[in-house]
């Protein structure tokens, strides 16, 4: 979640996802979503999503008394610190 006022990026990146998923109807992909892959816009199928539990690792992951990410470096961190229950 971000805060403050919107910037050209919060116009650009619903596009950026809009139109891809626009482009999946004449193609008959209604079970599908939009997705960066490998630094590319792509589509997956739905249960890539939905196909596992996530979870968050609060403890490997929050500073629970800040609420707050722990972060020394984001080098080599995911973008979203979530993972399959099953790792």
């Amino acid at each position: 979640m971000r805060g403050g006022d919107p910037d050209a990026i919060d116009s650009v990146v619903p596009m950026a996802y809009g139109n891809p998923a626009l482009d999946l109807i004449p193609k008959l992909v209604m079970a599908g979503l939009v997705a960066l892959k490998n630094g590319r816009y792509d589509h997956v199928p739905l249960d890539v999503v939905t196909s596992t539990k996530k979870v968050v690792d609060v403890g490997r992951f929050y500073n629970t008394e800040r609420l707050r990410p722990h972060y020394k470096s984001f080098e080599m961190k995911p973008l979203f610190i979530m993972t399959s229950s099953d790792l």
